[in-house]
Order: structure tokens, then C-alpha cells, then sequence
């Protein structure tokens, strides 16, 4: 899936993952790359493109909760 988020990445690295305790990693892309299969790559500040075989239903669910998500198209 391409995602487009409504902030940088690294704002959201700075405050999501500010408390590494709760996520068990300080970035998003560390969080995404814990799941299974699951592989993020920041293309420029504000875009990833994450691709996985499992659980991304799950990773879809938690960035819409967590993350301000401009567009996210998945194919």
C-alpha cells in the first residue's frame, strides 16, 4: 500500500514513538517492520510504501487510528 501521511514521518517518529516503552520501537518504520512480513520504505517525507503477505489489515487499522493519513491506496 502507498500511504501518504498528513505529517512527516518524522513528526510522527518524534511523537508516536516518543515513549519507545509503550511501542517496543522508536519509529514508525521500526513498528511497521516488527509485524511478520511486513516491510515499510519512506520514499520522501511524507510517503511509504508498505508491503507485506500478512497482517496488513491489521497495520492499515492501527496507522488510521494512530497517524493523520492524507491518502492511502492499497493495490
Amino acid at each position: 500500500m502507498t500511504v501518504v501521511f498528513g505529517e512527516p514521518i518524522s513528526q510522527i517518529d518524534r511523537s508516536v514513538f516518543e515513549d519507545v516503552a509503550t511501542w517496543g520501537v522508536c519509529s514508525l518504520q521500526g513498528w511497521v517492520n516488527s509485524y511478520e512480513s511486513v516491510r515499510f520504505v519512506a520514499i520522501n517525507d511524507h510517503t511509504a510504501i508498505i508491503t507485506g503477505e500478512y497482517n496488513m489489515e491489521q497495520v492499515k487499522v492501527w496507522l488510521e487510528k494512530y497517524t493523520s493519513i492524507k491518502s492511502l491506496k492499497a493495490s
